[in-house]
């Protein structure tokens, strides 16, 4: 799953079925119970590897962005002698700095965790959180930027022979291409993820949907393209991750927006809201840019 590390133990082996269903809190509370028994066991490294998955769990779930900024930045504080964990606490922490619109933060944390991947040969690392990387420049605005990261991901895990994690790449490089209007490529990608990715991995189920509904929408193909956005919506409601849910209700606004504009405004506030839970204020921003036009 290309979301979140996989830790060693059972705490961690109990908490692998809430990522696939995104149950982040779910996650937490397990990881946390895990994190517990390995620091009484004196296990660093099984206690390095909890670490970073309760902070993508914090990122990922229902946590606002102010106090996960606050419980990862402790995190990552004490994290300094131990390289390849500190470079996925700033990878986390680029994500949510990105939320709040601190775009030169998130930038400079993930280029730092890059770094230190890189020094750690921790190629396959870098590859499969391209989509973090993409996120923080996508939320500063630079589409191409987003494009190159997530291409850098796919080509390495390409030519590692891997498919299941370039499957959920390929959704979101997907949803990029659609937010470029390059809706013909957007859709060749969109089948490349729904033919490898799991039927339980709900990311990659719900953000295919979405970027292949925005494609046809604009494509002509309006009926199917409901459809898509609607299935994307149903799928990410099952889950506490906010910006999973806000992100394929606002693709379903701009998919409603030419043929049913009332409906469409409905949903860009509703997606509003959930950008608001997390505390995501450049989502926020996006939703409200959308609701005043689809409601004219």
């Amino acid at each position: 799953m290309g979301l979140g590390q996989r830790p060693r133990g059972g705490g961690g082996l109990l908490s692998e079925a809430h990522v696939l269903a995104c149950r982040w809190a779910d996650r937490s509370a397990a990881v946390e119970r895990a994190l517990e028994h390995a620091r009484r066991a004196g296990d660093r490294r099984q206690e390095s590897a909890l670490v970073a998955v309760l902070a993508q769990s914090l990122h990922y779930g229902p946590t606002p962005v102010e106090p996960a900024i606050v419980r990862c930045e402790e995190l990552l504080g004490d994290a300094q002698e131990d390289r390849s964990l500190a470079a996925s606490l700033m990878s986390t922490l680029g994500g949510l700095y990105a939320m709040r619109g601190d775009a030169d933060r998130a930038r400079s944390l993930w280029t730092e965790s890059r770094r230190l991947y890189e020094e750690l040969g921790l190629h396959y690392r870098i590859a499969t959180r391209s989509f973090e990387a993409a996120a923080v420049e996508r939320d500063a605005g630079d589409l191409l930027a987003a494009e190159r990261e997530l291409r850098l991901g796919y080509y390495t895990l390409a030519a590692m022979g891997e498919t299941y994690v370039r499957g959920m790449l390929a959704a979101y490089l997907a949803a990029v291409l659609v937010e470029l209007e390059r809706d013909d490529e957007a859709v060749e990608l969109s089948r490349e993820s729904e033919a490898n990715a799991r039927d339980d991995d709900i990311v990659a189920q719900v953000v295919w949907r979405s970027a292949r509904a925005r494609a046809l929408a604009r494509l002509g193909e309006q009926n199917e393209a409901a459809a898509l956005a609607d299935e994307a919506v149903r799928l990410a409601d099952q889950t506490d991750f906010l910006d999973l849910r806000a992100g394929s209700l606002l693709d379903l606004a701009t998919v409603l927006a030419p043929t049913s504009p009332a409906r469409a405004a409905e949903v860009a506030a509703r997606a509003r809201d959930e950008y608001a839970r997390k505390g995501n204020l450049v989502g926020m921003r996006r939703a409200e840019s959308l609701a005043p036009s689809v409601a004219s």
